[in-house]
């Protein structure tokens, strides 16, 4: 068995930025537990809604992963174009997120303007996010498309 050498020149800062950023957000995902757990158990009055606002966005992250498995991931839906994909995500999504609002009382409940208010900032982060992720998307099929064709170009001969 060969021991493997790290070989920093094979290494790109991005690489090394890439997995920096992935720490950093699993380690804020482990302290926000346990400071939500904290809060849960020392909260007074006044901190009640925040510590409830967390266990909210945390359900709420949990399920966003799980259903971007489903929707982005070749796991359950094996041919399916992105607009789809999104499309369905975002039906899906949206009451999943207004029910997980409810429970953990986002915003008041009763005022048909915070509804409104939910529901247009909702659909309009989607949208960017969409329009990003798409142009991305293409980008990357683009850069992939110019390098096959390099490629046979270059094993044609």
């Amino acid at each position: 068995m060969t021991a493997r050498i790290i070989d920093t020149e094979q290494t790109t800062a991005g690489t090394y930025a890439k997995g920096f950023f992935i720490n950093a957000c699993i380690a804020f995902a482990i302290a926000m537990f346990f400071f939500l757990a904290a809060g849960t158990f020392f909260k007074g009055e006044s901190h009640a809604s925040t510590v409830m606002m967390g266990w909210g966005l945390l359900v709420a992250s949990i399920v966003s992963s799980a259903l971007q498995v489903v929707f982005f991931t070749p796991a359950l839906i094996k041919r399916m174009g992105y607009p789809t994909r999104a499309t369905l995500f975002g039906i899906c999504f949206y009451p999943v997120l207004a029910g997980i609002g409810a429970l953990f009382s986002w915003f008041p409940m009763e005022y048909p303007a915070a509804w409104i208010s939910f529901t247009v900032i909702y659909l309009l982060i989607l949208g960017i996010l969409s329009l990003v992720f798409s142009r991305m998307y293409k980008r990357q099929i683009k850069t992939l498309d110019e390098n096959l064709a390099a490629y046979k170009r270059q094993h044609q001969r």
